[in-house]
């Protein structure tokens, strides 16, 4: 909202009655030249009020006192007198608990964010709020209006050096949706500082573990003792092959209900305001995944498949686990990891969370599954999403298909007719 200070006059009811609404602006101020730290308010409605204002600690302050003309001039003059008289015996009048808008903080436009909006769009905003402790650092104690596209340009080079272009860009945009949410709600004016950053290109990742790789993971989580991620995260193995088996986002698999299964049926519902497609889900269960709810069911009494202590009620950030999994028996490495002693390696051998889902995919894909099939098991909202990650996946299918081909061609002795498919006439 956009302030414009007008001429100081005597205030009188005869000078008051006469100021107009303002054309320019949302609202102007007048000083009172008989009591310097009175003001009149005077809104794009014609509204009028009368207004306390002064510096406190090199900041501007205002106190609504009451509008005109149902608060006099002379009532005004005399509240003003009266607060005067309790700033210079040390109390604050303006201590409402509530800051102005030249003292908000970044941090506190996030506190807003997270309170006002987040909390009801966003089923990550606690990663939200990790995430902004981890990489803004002291920017978020300046204040808001101090932040300079320079500042934020600064922020997403030394995350983008740091921590690499992922996290660069991807607080660039959540620093972006802050100011955009903080502007609305009236709490800053001006251009949001982080609109023109530039963001860093991404390549898609398109990791997914091979059969030999499950094989190894699958080893090491029956390998997990005490002293490793299984006795610390005694939840983890079973999440872990929970999104292996299914190939859902991690986010759903921990909110996972036993409510939401229907063990008779072999079937999970995913609510519709659970998903990106935003409408519901129907995931079919083989007997690995009903076996594994019902041990923990049995176990549970009921609840959340996967329960935690947080307000969620369910565990929300597995990183943890997962990469003491990775380095205990894994051998993976990754900058986690060398927080716990290990030697960071930069190898093809790193691997995520959300690999498991992709790994699905794949292993289906080299199978020769319809894409149409591979789509509805992923839950995905465009046929292109199924083909863009996992087209390359079939590259393992097609060079058996030609090695079968070729193997007729230089060395007929071997019979590969079990292997290849004739193709049937059409009718």
């Amino acid at each position: 909202m956009t302030e414009e200070m007008g001429h100081s006059f005597n205030f009188t009811v005869k000078t008051l009655n006469k100021v107009a609404a303002p054309t320019n602006s949302k609202q102007v101020y007048y000083s009172d030249t008989q009591e310097k730290y009175l003001r009149l308010s005077v809104g794009k409605s014609g509204s009028k009020s009368f207004v306390f204002y002064k510096k406190v600690d090199g900041f501007p302050r205002r106190l609504t006192l009451g509008p005109y003309p149902g608060l006099s001039i002379e009532q005004a003059r005399t509240m003003v007198a009266e607060l005067r008289q309790r700033l210079a015996s040390g109390e604050n009048p303006f201590d409402t608990g509530i800051k102005s808008r030249a003292e908000q903080t970044v941090e506190d436009l996030f506190r807003d964010y997270i309170e006002n909006h987040a909390k009801q769009k966003a089923k990550t905003w606690q990663v939200m709020e990790k995430d902004f402790a981890r990489n803004i650092g002291p920017l978020k104690r300046k204040r808001a209006v101090a932040v300079s596209n320079a500042d934020a340009r600064k922020l997403h080079a030394d995350l983008k050096r740091l921590r690499g272009s992922y996290t660069a860009n991807r607080t660039t945009q959540l620093m972006r949706a802050v100011f955009n949410k903080a502007t609305k709600r009236g709490l800053i004016d001006g251009p949001n500082p982080f609109t023109s950053v530039d963001l860093e290109p991404e390549q898609p990742r398109d990791r997914f573990l091979t059969a030999a790789e499950i094989q190894r993971l699958l080893s090491a989580l029956d390998l997990v003792d005490q002293e490793s991620a299984g006795g610390k995260y005694p939840y983890f193995r079973d999440f872990i092959l929970m999104s292996l088996l299914t190939g859902q986002r991690r986010a759903n698999v921990l909110a996972m209900h036993f409510d939401d299964i229907d063990c008779d049926q072999m079937t999970w519902t995913i609510g519709a305001g659970e998903t990106k497609s935003k409408s519901r889900y129907l995931v079919a269960l083989g007997p690995r995944e009903v076996e594994l709810v019902l041990r923990r069911k049995a176990a549970l009494g009921g609840g959340y498949v996967f329960p935690g202590d947080g307000k969620t009620g369910h565990i929300v950030e597995p990183k943890r686990a997962w990469t003491s999994l990775r380095m205990i028996v894994l051998g993976d490495s990754s900058d986690e990891g060398k927080k716990l002693g290990a030697l960071k390696l930069k190898t093809e051998e790193g691997f995520t969370l959300h690999d498991l889902r992709r790994s699905l995919g794949a292993a289906l894909a080299n199978s020769n599954v319809n894409v149409a099939l591979i789509k509805g098991a992923l839950n995905h909202k465009d046929a292109k999403t199924t083909l863009k990650h996992y087209a390359h996946s079939n590259k393992q299918a097609e060079r058996e298909v030609k090695q079968m081909v070729q193997a007729e061609w230089f060395d007929p002795a071997i019979d590969t007719s079990a292997k290849v498919l004739p193709l049937k006439r059409r009718g």
